[in-house]
């Protein structure tokens, strides 16, 4: 006869047998493959050896400066993303990356451009890459470059541009200036204002080059005087 004692521990390995047993059902369960599956540490090992979080980020290698423009007597510095093509513009207020232009030192002669910006706790150093410091393509291009100040302006809208006359020859510029009727400066200028991003991260060369194509066009399209 079985004492209360002994039935107590039956239904206890009982119990324990049918958890098991469960667990093991669970186990196999899991394991069809049109089921979610258990975690994988291998799949992450990759991630865990390079993460995102600890791998240097050197924006001065990665980004160039395209140019700088006063906006209300403020600095504004446009820069492009070698890699991506991707453009920003910077400003004493952060964008939505979160950067802010600390300092902005234009000079006449682009090698000595240079712009400061605080990203995080760093501050970062930009400055136009040596494509953009080419001379003028043979043919085109005034005999002086024209510096920052002369060669950036803002529309009725405050929105800068790269003012494009500055960029031609001077026989184009005599031209632009003795020979284009008002129509034709009109064209000229919407040429150049309607590809002011393609202005902005241009060479020094590939804008006088850009600059005499939208010339001949002013002259073709506009009415010479």
């Amino acid at each position: 006869m079985m004492t209360l004692k002994s039935v107590a521990l039956l239904l206890i390995s009982f119990s324990t047998l049918t958890l098991a047993a469960r667990i093991h059902a669970g186990e196999a369960t899991l394991a069809d493959p049109d089921l979610p599956q258990p975690f994988d540490a291998k799949a992450a090992s990759s991630l865990l050896e390079s993460s995102p979080f600890t791998r240097p980020l050197n924006l001065s290698e990665s980004l160039q400066l395209t140019g700088i423009a006063y906006v209300e007597g403020k600095p504004v510095a446009t820069l492009v993303d070698r890699a991506t093509n991707k453009r920003y513009l910077v400003s004493d207020t952060p964008n939505d990356m979160g950067w802010r232009l600390k300092e902005a030192s234009p000079s006449s002669e682009l090698k000595y451009t240079e712009v400061k910006l605080i990203v995080g706790s760093e501050e970062v150093s930009i400055h136009y890459n040596n494509a953009q410091l080419d001379p003028p393509k043979k043919g085109y291009g005034p005999s002086k470059q024209p510096s920052e100040q002369e060669a950036i302006r803002n529309d009725e809208n405050g929105k800068p541009y790269v003012k494009g006359s500055v960029y031609l020859s001077d026989a184009d510029r005599e031209r632009y200036m003795k020979s284009l009727s008002p129509e034709g400066h009109e064209k000229f200028r919407q040429i150049i204002r309607d590809n002011r991003e393609k202005m902005f991260s241009s060479s020094p060369a590939d804008r006088a080059a850009f600059a005499k194509q939208a010339l001949e066009k002013a002259f073709t399209e506009g009415k010479a005087k």
